[in-house]
């Protein structure tokens, strides 16, 4: 259940485990795709910053950040 993986990984950060406990949690079981490079590009070409989440896995993280000028 979601809401026990979410409970756990609190759990785990307000104790101060380590970071590779707490993203074992938050990193669905499921294997996915590599992200299309062009779909990337186009997204970092908006001002998105897009991360691996981990080694050995294809999900990645991404955020828009705005940019002050």
């Amino acid at each position: 259940m979601v809401a026990d993986k979410v409970k756990a990984t609190l759990a785990a950060l307000q104790s101060g485990a380590q970071q590779a406990e707490v993203g074992q949690v938050m990193i669905p079981e499921q294997e996915v795709a590599e992200a299309d490079e062009k779909v990337v590009q186009a997204l970092r070409s908006k001002g998105a910053v897009v991360i691996p989440v981990a080694a050995g896995t294809n999900y990645l993280s991404v955020n828009f950040v705005v940019q002050i000028r």
